[in-house]
């Protein structure tokens, strides 16, 4: 039995719109440039995401699809952004071309809250109607019923990049998917597009990175020469820092973080660090240049200021040489 579908479409404008897409099996959403669109249902739901020329068509776990009308027609640098809610959670939804109009999904929990978000003319207070409508998956081996199309939606990557971890569903490879209305961790890094400048001038010259992943994995954050590493906490933030014997060498270098952890791996880039420690020569002192003579005369002595000039001797004149006197 498929179940009628609420979704909100907020455009690049800022004004947001509120629908309903009947349940009768398949069922089209026009979207425009910049739009971002949240249906009420939830990411274990979602069986597939597959492109159909500029469609994206997204077939939920009671056989229905939901299509996005022209999703990716847009020019370069304008995107569309997807989201998924219930329950009062929303989950923004990452797209990867896997080739043949199969679609990897990444998924990444957005914060909660704040007393305003701008998510929330996005987000839907009601429970997701798929998992009402298709139960929860008690009755299936391992309680897996309800999460096997949550993993098929990954495009293929299967178990092999999930883990059911204390009842919820967290998901590697850059993005996470909550069981339940469990907590979903996504792997980040801090400073993506950014670029530090130190120098000896520096006050107190250190570089500190930070980030989020799946609590437990190992991260190794790698500047120039120098290897830190972290372990994310339960709270899925990450941390460390380089100074000292620590700090990079000099030059212009990239960091990058490998996670590790629930059997994935991951290598994701952040931001850029000019570094130059090297001492500057001290300045001539003043007055220590040369002068403009002994630049033009090198090896003519240099006479004191003071020194009384040489004596230098007239030339004398024989009494012939002298001119006659004029008569008074």
């Amino acid at each position: 039995m498929s179940s009628a579908i609420d979704f909100a479409v907020r455009t690049s404008a800022g004004g947001t719109t509120y629908g309903t897409v009947a349940g009768d099996g398949s069922n089209f959403i026009q979207t425009g440039l910049g739009d971002s669109i949240s249906l009420n249902v939830s990411p274990q739901s979602v069986l597939s995401y597959t492109r159909h020329g500029n469609d994206l068509v997204i077939e939920l776990a009671d056989g229905q699809t939901v299509t996005l009308a022209d999703w990716f027609d847009t020019p370069p640098g304008v995107q569309n952004h997807l989201y998924l809610s219930s329950d009062n959670m929303i989950t923004e939804v990452f797209l990867t071309d896997l080739g043949n109009g199969v679609l990897g999904a990444d998924l990444s929990l957005a914060a909660g809250g704040e007393k305003w978000s701008p998510l929330d003319s996005l987000r839907f207070g009601d429970s997701d109607p798929v998992v009402a409508a298709v139960g929860t998956g008690e009755d299936e081996p391992a309680g897996m019923g309800i999460f096997a199309p949550a993993l098929l939606g990954l495009g293929g990557t299967g178990l092999g990049a999930a883990a059911l971890v204390g009842g919820g569903l967290i998901i590697g490879g850059g993005g996470g998917g909550g069981g339940g209305g469990g907590p979903t961790f996504s792997r980040t890094i801090d400073g993506g597009g950014t670029t530090t400048t130190i120098t000896t001038n520096t006050p107190q010259p250190g570089i500190a990175v930070s980030g989020t992943g799946i609590p437990g994995d190992t991260v190794a954050v790698t500047i120039g020469n120098q290897t830190r590493n972290a372990t994310v906490a339960a709270d899925g933030t990450w941390s460390t820092t380089f100074s000292g014997n620590t700090l990079p060498a000099d030059g212009t270098h990239t960091a990058t973080a490998v996670f590790t952890g629930n059997g994935t791996t991951d290598t994701l880039t952040g931001g850029g660090f000019d570094i130059d420690m090297t001492p500057r020569p001290s300045p001539r002192p003043k007055g220590s240049s040369p002068t403009a003579r002994s630049k033009i005369w090198p090896n003519m002595p240099m006479a004191s200021p003071c020194a009384a000039p040489p004596n230098r001797a007239r030339p004398s004149m024989s009494p012939s040489a002298r001119p006659a006197s004029k008569a008074p």
